[in-house]
């Protein structure tokens, strides 16, 4: 019986054509946004005397196969914009540019399409994500989908995502396809991506197409913008914590465009003195320096109406110092950890059916901590330090196919060739006073191949029903050690009426590479790690069921729930950590098989257009964790177990020149592991006594930000705007992390040291309170 559903699915996955009897043309081509020439995603193409339609791909190509006549009426429409209605002449195959203009009088909102297969698919405009009031007013996307449902963020402050209750490093960040392995500034309170840099996110909580892997929790798929190839145009935005500059134009009008993007800290001139003094030795107290930079380029060139050249490169950097220095003394501490990726990509149409594309990638990320302190004793300079360093570069080449023979059918496929170097945690302690001890830990250089090859069958029979069936078969090989997996992916979409839809899916994800948190140390460590002959890699089942419903103009209500297993995660000892126990390797400290389950719910009311707009978000969810190395054995509490989460989003347009936006949020404690007492030791010292892990919740996080926006033209013309707003409005002292104290007591008579131990406190530390901002952006 297995075997005969396995051959019915290989059956399908060779495709499906429809055989027509008459004659048929294809008209295809792309749709592009008439002022900048950017390539539009999603919009909507269709004949308008045939029912069935289609939509453009994530490069703005359509292809549209009809049966043979004189002309057609085709309709292109796409939110945000106004349609168009041309009459084409299709005595032959057509290949078409169509380009839309903006409709300021229309709202932005989700985009509409036909049918849709893929449940938990959250596509919302930047623009919309840029409008939520953040931090200090900086713009942030991450922090911003984290109001949509299923999406939450984990401490105070951090642009690290939890979706559907699993850990960050278990979502697949792309940047115009490449990898990106940390997406935070500043120790996580802002995001790595410019905002201004940004023209469409896609995120996946399930319903993953077989094109995307490697990763168990979600899919966040980014594209840069593609440049301006009508007109130069520079936009500048100066804020309270930074400024970002934005640059593109054409190089070649309506073939070839440049776009140039830039971010920094504003920090540098406020630290600047110190600084000074630390480099001419003289002494500083308490010098803490926050900083960061993010840069994005990208260039385009078109060949022809059917062939294009995209070249692309992101880089972004983060430093913290902190440092004391006297005339005999000098203690230092610094962090660097940063991004370099670039993205080479040919697309072209080979023929009005078939469009095909090759993808050369390159992505790095480099993480630095180091530690020294000089102590002068007499005559005698002792000097000791620690050094931690790692790295994860990977070069890869992934190629495609798109081949759309019908309105009702599309097959997909394709493959990847990943080449991996991890050098996870290489630690150096260094002590003058002790010669000796002087050596790294054993962690070498570890070099991985993943391959992976894909199919997906797009398939829509009926106009009531549509399918989306594939399979990924990926290949993961370090050392002489190999895994050979599969991971069938299905989705289905129901129109059970016109305006009411229910779809489901079924995933199975395999992540071959591990992320290494340490909870041993207060500083961000997180070292990436492949899988091995020891350390296997993670997978994960996932079903869903969503219904969806619209009223093809102004509202959209949506429930899913879900239910996932994971297997194979890791774990640590309590106290673990590859500083602590830095001469062992990573291998030998990490707990392995973890198993995993979570179950949630998700609901959603969008109002997507009116001069009022916004969204009300809930979430429940559950996720635990198991391993009979922990807790006995029992079912515990995962990091990520946020039980309950809710978000309200609201946009309101005063006058044409006002503009107000606000949103609160309300997240369930995570779970922490705190100790239940303490004991004394041998040295008259108390040392804390834990017992289950995560056997605490941290007290529950709510806040609420607003924000106005003043748009208005200068004196020259130039669009102007002033940004005013404020974050925590009612200043709760939400906390970014619980701090054990061991009181003792004094005693009349008995103990050398007069005093006792008594109990332990836990004390709530808060970073964030009420914070006003004001931000200035010209456009010219």
């Amino acid at each position: 019986m297995k075997q005969r559903i396995y051959l019915l699915f290989l059956l399908f996955l060779l495709g499906y054509e429809p055989l027509f009897a008459q004659r048929t043309v294809t008209i295809s081509g792309y749709v592009r946004e008439h002022s900048s020439g950017e390539a539009l995603i999603g919009a909507s193409v269709q004949a308008t005397a045939f029912v069935k339609g289609t939509t453009t791909n994530q490069y703005g190509f359509f292809s549209l196969t009809l049966p043979h006549q004189a002309y057609y009426n085709l309709r292109v429409s796409y939110v945000g914009y106004a349609p168009v209605i041309d009459r084409i002449g299709v005595e032959r195959d057509t290949l078409l540019t169509i380009r839309l203009h903006s409709d300021t009088l229309s709202a932005i909102t989700v985009r509409q399409q036909a049918l849709r297969t893929e449940p938990g698919l959250l596509s919302i405009p930047v623009q919309r994500l840029k409008q939520i009031p953040m931090l200090l007013g900086e713009a942030d996307l991450m922090k911003a989908l984290a109001t949509t449902p299923g999406v939450s963020i984990g401490q105070e402050g951090s642009s690290g995502l939890y979706v559907r209750g699993s850990s960050p490093e278990q979502n697949l960040i792309l940047l115009d396809e490449a990898p990106v392995y940390n997406a935070s500034h500043a120790f996580g309170f802002f995001s790595a991506f410019n905002p201004d840099a940004v023209r469409h996110i896609d995120l996946y909580k399930g319903g993953f197409p077989a094109r995307y892997g490697g990763r168990l929790a979600s899919v966040l798929d980014i594209s840069m913008k593609e440049g301006n190839n009508q007109k130069a145009r520079q936009e500048l935005s100066i804020g309270v914590i930074s400024s970002r500059f934005l640059a593109e134009g054409p190089l070649r009008k309506g073939t070839s465009s440049y776009m140039v993007a830039a971010r920094t800290m504003n920090t540098g001139l406020l630290f600047l003195p110190q600084n000074i003094r630390l480099w001419a030795g003289k002494r500083v107290e308490n010098l803490t320096n926050v900083w960061f930079y993010d840069l994005n380029a990208k260039v385009n060139h078109r060949f022809n109406d059917k062939s294009q050249l995209f070249v692309s490169v992101y880089h972004n950097n983060d430093f913290f110092k902190y440092a004391e220095q006297d005339k005999s003394d000098r203690t230092q501490t610094t962090l660097r950890w940063g991004n370099l990726t670039s993205t080479v990509r040919y697309n072209r149409a080979l023929t009005p059916k078939l469009f095909g594309k090759v993808t050369l990638l390159y992505s790095n990320f480099a993480y630095q901590f180091g530690g020294s302190s000089r102590t002068q004793v007499g005559e005698d300079v002792l000097l000791n330090s620690i050094s931690i360093r790692n790295t994860v570069r990977d070069w890869a080449i992934k190629t495609s196919l798109e081949f759309t023979p019908s309105p009702a059918y599309t097959l997909r496929a394709g493959g990847e060739q990943i080449w991996h170097r991890f050098y996870p945690g290489r630690i150096s302690i260094v002590e003058s006073s002790r010669p000796e001890f002087d050596q790294p830990n054993e962690s070498r250089p570890i070099y991985a191949q993943e391959q992976a090859v894909f199919i997906e069958n797009d398939w829509q029979p009926r106009s009531w029903l549509r399918l989306n069936m594939g399979m990924r078969m990926p290949y993961f090989k370090v050392d002489q050690t190999t895994y050979l997996s599969w991971e069938p992916r299905l989705s289905v979409g129901v129109a059970l009426l016109p305006q009411l839809t229910l779809k489901g899916g079924l995933s199975t994800m395999i992540q071959s590479i591990h992320q290494l948190t340490s909870n041993g140390i207060g500083i961000p460590n997180d070292i990436w790690v492949p899988a091995t002959q020891k350390i296997r890699p993670s997978w994960s089942n996932q079903r869903e069921l969503g219904i969806y419903w619209t009223d093809n103009k102004t509202w959209r209500v949506s429930a899913e729930v879900y239910k996932k297993r994971l297997y194979y995660l890791i774990d640590y000892i309590q106290g673990a950590d590859l500083v602590s126990d830095f001469r062992r390797n990573w291998q030998d400290i990490v707990i392995q098989p973890v198993s995993g389950r979570v179950r949630g719910i998700e609901a959603m009311v969008h109002k997507t257009t009116g001069r009022f707009n916004g969204w009300i978000s809930y979430t429940y969810a559950n996720s635990e964790r198991q391993t009979p190395a922990i807790n006995d054995g029992r079912w515990y509490p995962a990091r990520y177990d946020r039980r309950h989460n809710l978000a309200w989003v609201g946009n309101y347009q005063l006058t044409k020149k006002w503009a107000l936006s606000a949103n609160w949020v309300y997240q369930t404690g995570y779970p922490v592991t705190l100790p239940t007492g303490a004991q004394i030791g041998l040295d008259g010292e108390p040392r804390p006594i834990y017992e289950d892990r995560n056997n605490y919740r941290m007290p529950n996080y709510h806040r609420l930000d607003v924000g106005a926006t003043y748009a208005f033209l200068t004196r020259r013309g130039r669009q102007a705007a002033w940004n005013f707003g404020a974050y925590n409005v009612y200043n709760r002292a939400n906390p970014y992390y619980l701090e054990p104290q061991t009181l003792m007591r004094k005693t009349q008579n008995g103990t050398p040291s007069g005093s006792v131990y008594d109990r332990m406190e836990i004390t709530q530390q808060a970073v964030l309170p009420l914070l006003p901002y004001v931000s200035y952006q010209l456009k010219f």
